[in-house]
């Protein structure tokens, strides 16, 4: 069931809609337990004409250079740094939660 509803989301995504070059939205899933939710919300955003990254399961990723990648990421995604940039981050544990809020205040002051 899972497969057939991530396949169905995939589809929505694939549809060119009009996007916004000013609103702009990076989807994180920390586990594999929360991946369903956040392509989800991806899709949601995407049809709402926002720029969608959705990364997927970044579970692999908790390391100490991954500041350093969100901010090459950052970079590529949002040149002008006009408009808005909104990181949703889905998870089932705290830690991961924690981990990649703490990422993201490090990496904000940075890329002001």
């Amino acid at each position: 069931m899972k497969n057939i509803i991530s396949k169905s989301i995939q589809i929505i995504n694939f549809h060119s809609s009009n996007l916004e070059n000013e609103k702009n939205v990076i989807v994180i899933a920390s586990d594999s337990q929360s991946v369903l939710e956040a392509h989800a919300t991806s899709a949601v955003y995407h049809t709402h004409g926002w720029n969608t990254f959705f990364l997927g399961d970044m579970s692999s990723s908790i390391d100490v250079l991954f500041d350093l990648e969100l901010t090459k990421l950052l970079s590529k995604v949002w040149k002008s740094k006009q408009g808005l940039m909104i990181i949703v981050v889905f998870s089932h544990t705290e830690e991961g939660l924690k981990f990649f809020s703490e990422a993201f205040n490090s990496v904000k002051g940075k890329n002001r």
